[in-house]
């Protein structure tokens, strides 16, 4: 089941000829089963008239989502507000709305968007922007580079990755940062990292778009990071 509704209402002098004809032509839409639902336009502005602004796709599984939001594109030229509504809670909310939003961005469909989740609503902006972010959308701040944990990490690399990122969300400069758990690999393979930090047996490496910088013991390699991060 996929709904359809409208996003922002603005009154214009003939708004409400023009709203009637959104909505049949919206209804009209090939593949879309559901009658789309609106709000009473009456309702919203009184005799009043109206302007829509966007069209959402209201539909709480991922493919149909996708879907709806493809055949829209294809078959009407409305701007898109795109999402999962009713994402879920926020491990798999994300997941969803990340997969969701990413996927129809990537192939040039959407004007704006919205992250659903059963949390703390600044939870949602927050998301919305990393997503932006990490599909190179927009840039907000600090992009983050880090390493799972394997045999060669020799440092405590997972609270170390935490504690970077904790101390540079409110950093805005356009950089990106790397946390690596060896010396062996960590260097080369964030070589694209404006700044980066390498762990070693009780060390670690400091270094810049792959060429290392200096070798600092692993209790001062964060702050370190840190100094060198002020004077980019």
């Amino acid at each position: 089941y996929v709904a359809l509704t409208l996003v922002g209402v603005c009154a214009q002098p003939d708004g409400y000829a023009s709203w009637q004809a959104y909505i049949a032509d919206l209804a009209s839409l090939d593949g879309v089963s559901a009658v789309p639902t609106f709000h009473s336009a009456r309702a919203i502005m009184g005799t009043g008239g109206l302007l829509i602004m966007a069209v959402a796709a209201l539909a709480a599984i991922l493919t149909g989502m996708i879907a709806a939001y493809r055949l829209m594109a294809q078959q009407c030229d409305y701007p898109l507000h795109v999402g999962v509504t009713e994402a879920g809670t926020e491990r798999m909310g994300l997941i969803k709305s990340a997969a969701g939003i990413g996927s129809l961005l990537l192939n040039g469909i959407g004007d704006t968007i919205r992250v659903s989740l059963t949390d703390d609503p600044v939870k949602e902006v927050y998301a919305a922007k990393d997503i932006l972010q990490a599909l190179g959308l927009r840039r907000f701040g600090v992009q983050f580079i880090s390493c799972p944990t394997c045999g060669r990490t020799r440092i405590d690399l997972i609270s170390l990755a935490k504690q970077a990122e904790e101390r540079l969300k409110d950093c805005h400069k356009p950089i990106t940062v790397a946390i690596m758990g060896c010396v062996v690999n960590g260097p080369g393979e964030a070589r694209e990292a404006d700044i980066g930090i390498a762990g070693g047996e009780g060390v670690g490496l400091i270094f810049k778009k792959g060429e290392i910088i200096r070798k600092v013991p692993e209790e001062c390699l964060l702050d370190e990071l840190m100094k060198e991060i002020e004077q980019l």
